[in-house]
C-alpha cells in the first residue's frame, strides 16, 4: 500500500492480497477492471489498472455509500425544489384566480340586485380588460333598463289616470 487515508495501512505494510479486487488485478489477463464486493465497513466499489508488463497495478476502492452520496443529495434537493416550485405555483394560481373571479363575483351580486328591480346600481369598472368591458356594458344596460322602467311607470300612471277619467 503506497497511499491510503489510514496511515497505519501504509506504514504497517498491510497485506491486501486477500481482497477480491487485488486478486483480480494480479490474476486478470485484462489491463483494467472494476467490481463491487462486501467489506467489513460496508459494500465497496473497486477498480484496478495494471501498469506495463509487470505485476504492478493501481487499485482504488471507495465505499459504495460515498459514491452514491452525491446522487442522494441531488435527489433530495430535486424533491425539495419540486415541492417548493409546486407550492409557489399553487399559491400563484390561487392568487390570480381570485383576482380574476372577484370582479365577476361583484358583477354577479349586482345582477342579482338588478333582477329584483333595483336599476340604480352600478358595477365599479376597475380595469380595461374583458371584465372591465363587461362591467361597462352592464352599467350601460342597467341605465337603459332604468330609463325604460321609468318610461313604463310613467305610461302606466297615464293609463291609470286615463282609466279613472273614462270611469268618471
Amino acid at each position: 500500500v503506497l497511499a491510503h487515508p489510514d496511515a497505519q495501512k501504509v506504514l504497517g505494510h498491510a497485506d491486501l492480497s486477500a481482497l477480491p479486487v487485488v486478486k483480480d488485478a494480479l490474476d486478470a489477463k485484462v489491463a483494467r477492471g472494476s467490481l463491487a464486493y462486501p467489506a467489513e465497513d460496508g459494500d465497496v466499489v473497486a477498480s484496478y489498472a495494471r501498469l506495463g508488463r509487470g505485476s504492478a497495478a493501481v487499485v482504488v476502492e471507495t465505499p459504495q455509500a460515498e459514491i452514491f452520496r452525491a446522487t442522494r443529495e441531488l435527489r433530495e434537493r430535486s424533491i425539495l425544489f419540486a415541492v417548493a416550485l409546486i407550492s409557489i405555483s399553487l399559491l400563484a394560481a390561487v392568487y390570480f384566480s381570485r383576482r380574476v373571479t372577484a370582479p365577476l363575483r361583484t358583477l354577479e351580486l349586482t345582477m342579482a340586485r338588478v333582477s329584483k328591480g333595483d336599476f340604480n346600481v352600478e358595477v365599479a369598472v376597475t380595469s380595461q380588460n374583458e371584465i372591465g368591458a363587461v362591467a361597462t356594458a352592464f352599467n350601460q344596460m342597467t341605465k337603459e333598463l332604468g330609463k325604460g322602467n321609468e318610461e313604463l311607470e310613467r305610461k302606466n300612471a297615464l293609463l291609470v289616470q286615463s282609466e279613472k277619467l273614462s270611469a268618471i
